[in-house]
């Protein structure tokens, strides 16, 4: 059950479907509406973002999207979005704000009620998470580049911020951004057994901008920017890797970590006749170069 504490996180993220769509994904469908949910709360209708409806209507959608737009009681939302309400005027609160819901999105079968159940009717709208799932869920021993590029597409942001710790959301949220990390972790790890260092580095580029605070993928920008020939990139790695540790995790980087900067940072590598890197030549020897540091300083600083 829903308490009605949890959703109050709702009230004060009023206005988060009045923010402007930054990323729009091009989905192929014949379904007029879709619902987005990654880095927040969004309606599309034939393409285009509402703008933002009243308060109640809006708690409504977000307790259907928490679950996915799977079934939830409508006794469920009735205790969490009117508590204090009895019997009979919960229930007409419910249907009145329901026809209300229905009428801002203008497509009234995108939302199902059959036998107190509330759910979203696929026929009639997409919601992006789902797309998420099915590239997460793709059978491939290793994830395809495309598979990497539709999944950095679609990840916008964590599902739902705006709810908080409401527990449908955050159970969901947590494990997703899980499962989104280890993808990237095993296309990664693909990519650099293939020798495909420079891709491999994009890949960790976009996995930090994702998830910054994964020291994993500054590991692994930092074993491809020395495959490439970029000591001076492998240190500004581990620099940014122990900022962020110690700043917001409290944490300090690993020895592996402070490895990989003695191994790559200290003295350039002659390149890999297999791997095809971009970048200027090797032309200065560490003892010259001023981006060469102790790996160790940055720990003990």
């Amino acid at each position: 059950m829903v308490s009605s504490s949890a959703l109050g996180t709702i009230n004060d993220h009023r206005s988060c479907l009045s923010e402007p769509a930054i990323f729009r994904l091009a989905v192929t469908t014949d379904a007029p509406l879709r619902f987005e949910t990654l880095g927040g709360a969004r309606v599309l209708r034939a393409g285009r973002l509402l703008e933002s409806g009243t308060a109640r209507p809006r708690e409504l959608m977000l307790a259907i999207l928490a679950r996915r737009g799977l079934p939830i009681s409508h006794l469920e939302v009735c205790d969490a979005l009117w508590p204090d309400a009895e019997g009979d005027a919960a229930r007409r609160a419910f249907d009145t704000t329901l026809h209300r819901l229905r009428h801002w999105l203008e497509v009234p079968n995108a939302i199902s009620l059959s036998q107190g159940q509330l759910s979203l009717d696929f026929q009639h709208c997409t919601l992006d998470v789902r797309e998420l799932e099915r590239i997460l869920d793709a059978r491939n021993t290793e994830p395809a580049s495309a598979g990497v590029d539709a999944l950095t597409t679609h990840y916008r942001g964590r599902f739902l911020p705006e709810l908080g710790l409401w527990p449908d959301a955050a159970r969901y949220r947590d494990r997703l951004h899980d499962r989104v990390l280890c993808y990237l972790e095993r296309a990664g790890a693909a990519l650099e057994r293939s020798q495909h260092f420079a891709e491999a580095r994009e890949l960790y580029r976009s996995a930090l901008r994702i998830d910054d605070e994964q020291e994993r993928f500054y590991q692994g920008l930092m074993r491809c920017a020395g495959e490439c020939d970029r000591p001076a990139e492998v240190m500004s790695t581990l620099r940014r890797c122990v900022g962020v540790l110690r700043e917001r995790l409290g944490s300090r980087a690993s020895s592996e970590t402070l490895a990989l900067a003695s191994r790559y940072g200290a003295s350039p590598r002659m390149p890999s006749p297999l791997m095809a890197c971009p970048g200027p030549p090797r032309a200065v020897q560490a003892a010259s170069n001023p981006s060469v540091i102790n790996a160790r300083s940055f720990i003990e600083t």
